[in-house]
């Protein structure tokens, strides 16, 4: 199955999201910022990124940023689930190479869940 790289600083939503991920037999690696995930990344080499943008230190555009310079990793799909649901930030993220862009207090967890994994390979949907 897949390993999902997950960039977020809530607690509570991370141990949902290792909880659903891994009863679907994916491998998860959380990161609670954005500090130094590049190199992190390296060593998971994740299938998917998924990545909050607001985050403590650094924000996740700028994380995103940091991903998309970085050639080593620049090729991995990083989902955006995020509350910040302005049209700037969402067109931002989507130039800077985002996958897809979730605002996560619109949609169910397992309906969230599912659109993550779909995005791993999404040739295949």
């Amino acid at each position: 199955m897949a390993k999902i790289f997950i960039i977020e600083d809530d607690d509570f939503l991370n141990s949902a999201y290792e909880i659903k991920f891994k009863a679907l037999g994916h491998d998860v690696h959380i990161e609670t910022t954005g500090e130094h995930v590049e190199d992190k990344i390296k060593e998971v080499k994740p299938d998917i990124i998924v990545l909050d943008l607001i985050l403590p230190k650094i924000n996740g555009i700028e994380v995103l940023k940091r991903i998309k310079k970085n050639d080593s990793v620049s090729k991995i799909p990083v989902v955006i689930s995020t509350n910040i649901g302005f049209a700037d930030d969402i067109g931002e993220c989507v130039a800077l190479g985002a996958v897809d862009y979730f605002i996560k207090s619109d949609i169910p967890l397992d309906k969230l869940v599912a659109k993550i994994i779909a995005d791993i390979n999404p040739e295949n949907n």
